[in-house]
């Protein structure tokens, strides 16, 4: 992947109407009392729709994984260079073959090999982010998780126990965790696994949680961004059960006609033409109403910056309902 996506506010004011409940194995009215109740409130701009929205959560907050880019970019350039070599050196020894046909084979997987190894920095790269680890990185971290609430049950009985749910087969897409001011975890956001449980007490007050997206939808046609939460409560031999939505945003590319916020161009060889383009550059950016002139980003020598990356972002709406 070779973009970098900016992130939005998440956060936002409560939205009832995406959770359906109903009882399992309990014959009693929701209303009496002993009997389980689970709810579950998006907490999202009504404007946002049913479905919670929630981010993949790929920038990187912390800064972590700067240092790592620049060593996986240095380590890339030898070892591509003798890829190149070898492959070159394997394509005269195929011309000489005397059969063709299955010298032309092996040449098709050598060069599909060849590609797949070329753009493992990319994989590597792409790898580096904030949803690479199930720990919540400081507060802008943080921010990106799209937040819902257990509804409060405040008649839970001390032997009353909840737990959170995503379809097995979305488990490598999705990341929840529960708010547990005091805890261990950074900023008490502990991520949720197979053997997490909410407490009674959790269960009295309601809980907040969160959503991440560990990587952004790659293919629609395999995942459309689509999936779901399940909060099963029980107390008593009962129990019940309440489903929300949840929709990843998808990335969107950068459009010409936005409006210029920055712009970002190569690293030039210092000179007198490359001197002359960034000064027309940032005198014509001046003229255009951008206050701050362009910046450079090391290409390797690469004059065409586009090349390396295209631009893209992902957004939801924030409590205002824009993104």
């Amino acid at each position: 992947m070779s973009m970098r996506a900016m992130k939005h506010h998440t956060r936002g004011i409560l939205l009832t109407g995406a959770v359906s409940a109903g009882l399992l194995g309990a014959s009693l009215p929701a209303t009496a009392v002993g009997t389980p109740i689970a709810g579950l409130l998006a907490q999202q701009h009504a404007e946002a729709g049913s479905d919670l929205l929630f981010l993949p959560n790929i920038d990187d907050d912390s800064g972590a994984c700067r240092d790592r880019a620049d060593t996986l970019v240095e380590q890339a350039v030898d070892r591509e260079a003798a890829n190149d070599d070898a492959l070159y050196k394997r394509q005269a020894e195929l011309e000489k073959e005397p059969d063709q046909e299955k010298a032309e084979a092996e040449w098709a997987e050598l060069v599909r090999a060849h590609r797949w190894d070329q753009n493992r920095t990319d994989r590597d790269l792409a790898a580096c982010n904030d949803a690479a680890d199930n720990i919540v990185n400081g507060r802008d971290d943080a921010t990106d998780l799209a937040r819902f609430r257990t509804r409060p049950w405040a008649g839970a009985p001390a032997s009353a126990s909840g737990r959170i749910t995503i379809p097995a087969r979305d488990a490598h897409r999705i990341r929840l965790f529960v708010h547990r001011p005091g805890g261990t975890a950074p900023l008490g956001w502990e991520a949720v696994g197979p053997q997490t449980r909410l407490t009674a007490q959790e269960l009295r007050r309601g809980v907040e949680l969160g959503v991440e997206g560990i990587d952004v939808i790659r293919d629609a046609a395999d995942w459309d961004g689509r999936t779901s939460v399940t909060l099963t409560v029980t107390a008593g031999g009962a129990s019940a059960s309440a489903h929300l939505r949840l929709r990843q945003a998808p990335v969107l590319t950068q459009l010409n006609t936005a409006p210029v916020q920055e712009v970002l161009r190569a690293a030039t060889d210092e000179g007198d033409i490359s001197e002359a383009f960034v000064s027309e550059l940032d005198a014509a950016l001046r003229d255009g109403g951008v206050t701050s002139p362009s910046r450079a980003l090391d290409t390797k020598g690469d004059v065409w910056a586009q090349d390396i990356f295209e631009p893209g972002y992902t957004a939801i709406p924030g409590p205002d309902g824009r993104p």
